[in-house]
């Protein structure tokens, strides 16, 4: 009794230690990843792809693939910059401009904490990478689609653009396609009111295919940045993949790890080219019980290892959609942050047969952070509820502190 009154009195408390924590915690993370050498795999790829827009044009670079959109933001900046200050510079930037939105679309101060210790624990939005476009383009889009859902006022030209943005900048909208679609089926259902503006996602639309003509004359699609594999090699990224998963099994490389290409095309040739799956459905149906135990094994993975950013979140949103469906006998509009997170959980976790990266999630944690405020504002979640998962942040962010500090020192 003595606890329960504890925690139900301390929520303010743990509230402002949070608050305070996040501050240190985002700045010290911030100086630490921006700090960091421009040498990471990812970055590489985009400090070739302005290589070649300055040496070969930026029609040579279109047809060999590139992310239109994002280095259309860099390139200019990176002249004045260097190129690695402009690949940073412009996701900082964009954070900035995520933060705005959210302030505009009156995110709570606790859910402003919880989307900035989300940024500050995940790191990656500082690399300089096209993934802090895509998931702030996504994000956007999915926000506005939850205010619609909510009957809240929502631009629809707003989500119209960012969804544009969003697919012309990452191939990976694909795997988002059924909860995009979820999305435009919910703006139909609750009216498109166009108005004098409505013609921008047209133009824009219209200016993206048109960049991207190189790549449609010379390979037939559209142009995204691809980490190809070396012109010599056999093998593909999905049977690189799922050799990852056999040999860590087996225990003959640590998780997280993928074998190099000379490994698996030696795989290949000694075990024949149909040993490993080549593409997504023939990885999900080559060994379906290999399929379904790495689904589970997934599954817990992005659990476990997204509470580290999200605290119990992510748990309390899908606890709360299964006890509204539940109670409710229907599925109702309201619930589309939650119900999309889960279909979005169960799509990664069984088209990826080694590991789910967080990052690919993050348009969706970010999207429940949102939600979960909501929840809180209106008093839907218990406060036992709430404020011990204030109490786990302030661990996470104390903990965040410690660590950051450690690798800067």
């Amino acid at each position: 009794m003595y606890l329960k009154n504890f925690i139900k009195h301390s929520g303010k408390f743990f509230e402002i230690v949070f608050l305070c924590l996040t501050v240190i915690y985002a700045s010290l993370s911030a100086y630490y990843f921006l700090t960091l050498p421009g040498d990471s795999v990812d970055e590489i790829v985009f400090l070739n792809d302005l290589n070649l827009i300055e040496t070969k044009g930026w029609y040579t670079a279109i047809s060999k693939n590139i992310s239109i959109p994002y280095l259309g933001l860099v390139y200019p900046l990176s002249i004045l910059t260097g190129k690695v200050v402009a690949l940073r510079l412009i996701n900082v930037i964009l954070l900035i401009l995520l933060l705005f939105y959210f302030y505009f679309r009156k995110l709570s101060k606790i859910g402003f904490s919880f989307l900035i210790f989300y940024i500050s624990t995940v790191g990656y939005f500082y690399s300089g990478t096209n993934d802090t476009l895509f998931v702030f383009s996504l994000v956007v889009f999915l926000n506005e689609i939850r205010r619609a859902a909510n009957k809240e006022s929502y631009s629809v030209n707003l989500a119209l653009i960012s969804l544009l943005i969003a697919a012309f900048t990452r191939e990976l909208y694909l795997v988002y396609l059924p909860v995009i679609l979820i999305g435009l089926f919910i703006m139909v259902k609750v009216g498109i009111n166009l108005n004098k503006r409505s013609w921008i996602p047209l133009v824009l639309l219209a200016i993206f295919l048109f960049c991207n003509l190189p790549s449609l004359v010379s390979n037939g699609n559209l142009s995204y940045d691809r980490k190809s594999p070396p012109e010599e090699v056999h093998a593909t990224w999905t049977q690189r993949q799922y050799l990852a998963q056999i040999m860590v099994n087996n225990g003959k490389l640590p998780n997280y790890y993928h074998p190099s290409w000379e490994q698996t095309d030696e795989y290949l040739k000694i075990n024949g080219d149909k040993s490993l799956p080549d593409g997504i459905l023939q990885g999900l149906f080559f060994d379906v019980s290999f399929t379904l135990k790495e689904f589970v094994k997934d599954l817990v993975h992005v659990f476990i290892y997204s509470s580290r950013g999200l605290g119990f979140i992510l748990l309390i949103c899908l606890g709360y959609l299964f006890l509204e469906i539940l109670k409710n006998r229907s599925i109702s509009l309201n619930l589309f942050s939650p119900g999309v997170a889960l279909i979005m959980l169960i799509i990664f976790s069984l088209i990826i047969i080694s590991y789910v990266e967080m990052r690919w999630l993050s348009p969706i944690f970010i999207l429940l952070i949102a939600y979960y405020s909501d929840l809180i504002r209106v008093n839907k979640i218990h406060f036992l509820l709430k404020n011990i998962n204030l109490f786990f942040f302030c661990i996470l962010a104390g903990y965040g502190v410690f660590k950051i500090l450690n690798r800067i020192y």
